[in-house]
């Protein structure tokens, strides 16, 4: 992930459709963002959320739609002036200080991050499988948790199924993976990527270059349509990416933080819709892609009641963002972050 979060980096600023597609993937923003500002801790260093409209007045209300832009670079659809006006987006929910879980509350975390209300026959079982004989076998410990810890607890949860021990008792980190040398003995393998079975789903052709006596791929070569689909990695949410593969063995133990939620109540979520967030997470708005291989969805908006920002006696009913990548032709919106056609090569450690 760290290659291709890379090759974005060091691409050269003409392969990609909108000067904003870049920032897209290097800065990505969350469906969710304006709760997630709530967070007591604050683990990323982005920068605070920002929105634009246009500066025609008659131009921020289209088709019962509040217009807004991410990125004060794009222009308007209409009269095709910047959207450069900052504003702040009206959304319901967003003012209530809580993030997803009711206050005040406390609920027990298991080594592998299973989370559970106390005082339930789930977390009676846990303790007992656990081995609990009687408080003279364990001892209490009082740790602060900061930003560091919660961002080496994120990585651990994905290679480790210990990861509060991992963090918060100060263990030594797992042993990375040891690199070994590809043998230069190649051929060349053309692949297609999708489901053979299906004949009508879009298929993408990659070229392999395979190491004949390790039947190790060197390198690919590939169109944009599967550099696009790699880029896309860096926008998916993490629960999104949980959800996929929960039918396959996880080496860590985020898919138990998953479980979790899924089988809170709304006695300790807000509410089931905030659970829908965390479970089925989607895109933000104008982050997709028309036939995303993966099928993610982009999400909506519900406005909160706010007439300040419509210059018309109509009521908006919600939210229009101007796609990044697309801007200046809406007939464009399908496209990903790449102009076309153009061939690219990539590594088997996924940098381009």
């Amino acid at each position: 992930m760290d290659n291709i979060y890379g090759s974005v980096e060091s691409s050269d600023s003409q392969l990609f459709r909108t000067e904003e597609c870049r920032a897209m993937l290097l800065r990505h923003r969350n469906r969710i963002e304006y709760l997630l500002d709530n967070l007591k801790l604050k683990f990323d260093d982005c920068e605070p959320t920002r929105y634009f409209t246009c500066s025609n007045p008659h131009c921020r209300h289209f088709r019962n739609s509040l217009v807004f832009s991410y990125y004060q670079t794009v222009r308007c659809h209409r009269c095709k002036r910047l959207m450069d006006t900052e504003t702040t987006l009206p959304l319901s929910g967003a003012e209530d200080g809580e993030v997803f879980v009711k206050v005040p509350a406390r609920f027990i975390i298991s080594d592998d991050l299973q989370v559970m209300p106390p005082f339930t026959s789930r977390s009676s079982s846990l303790v007992k499988n656990l081995g609990f004989t009687g408080w003279n076998s364990i001892e209490e410990l009082t740790v602060n948790v900061g930003v560091d810890e919660v961002l080496k607890l994120l990585m651990c949860s994905f290679v480790s199924k210990m990861p509060l021990t991992e963090t918060l008792l100060k263990h030594e980190p797992l042993p990375e993976l040891s690199n070994e040398n590809v043998d230069q003995e190649i051929y060349v393998e053309s692949r297609i990527l999708g489901d053979a079975t299906n004949e009508e789903e879009e298929k993408i052709s990659v070229k392999l270059i395979v190491s004949k006596s390790r039947k190790m791929v060197c390198y690919a070569e590939a169109g944009e349509e599967f550099v696009n689909l790699l880029f896309s990695f860096l926008t998916l949410p993490l629960g999104f990416i949980v959800k996929q593969m929960q039918d396959n063995s996880m080496k860590g133990c985020i898919g138990q933080l998953y479980k979790s939620v899924q089988d809170l109540d709304e006695q300790c979520l807000k509410s089931n819709n905030h659970k829908k967030m965390l479970v089925s997470p989607k895109l933000l708005p104008g982050f997709g892609y028309k036939n995303h291989p993966l099928g993610i969805e982009e999400a909506s908006y519900r406005l909160a009641v706010d007439t300040t920002l419509i210059h018309s006696n109509k009521q908006a009913k919600s939210v229009e963002f101007i796609d990044p990548k697309s801007h200046c032709n809406k007939d464009d919106t399908a496209l990903g972050f790449l102009k076309g056609p153009v061939m690219f090569m990539i590594t088997d450690s996924v940098s381009t």
